[in-house]
């Protein structure tokens, strides 16, 4: 299941680069785009390998990147409301963090 949710991180990622980078340029990436990743990411959130969310700068670039723009807001929120309903039992289970 990791290396085919693999590909779904991936293209979310492609697209969070992607505005990452217009920002920088002075232009905007489609709103819809952004929010369509958006929505896919929060649907994977609940079950993906945690590795994902806590050994990327995911939750980072969500906080710094994607709370403010109100178009985006409703959607990173969501995002955060699936790793906020994760426990500690989840993360204590998840092979791929433990040390």
């Amino acid at each position: 299941m990791t290396e085919q949710f693999s590909t779904v991180f991936d293209l979310c990622g492609f697209v969070i680069e992607s505005a990452l980078n217009a920002k920088k340029n002075g232009t905007t990436l489609q709103p819809s785009l952004l929010k369509a990743c958006l929505r896919t990411l929060q649907a994977f959130l609940s079950w993906i390998p945690l590795k994902y969310i806590f050994d990327t700068p995911l939750i980072d670039i969500l906080l710094t990147e994607f709370i403010e723009p109100v178009e985006t807001r409703t959607e990173t929120i969501k995002c955060f409301t699936e790793i906020a309903c994760l426990t500690f039992e989840d993360i204590e289970n998840d092979e791929n963090l433990k040390s």
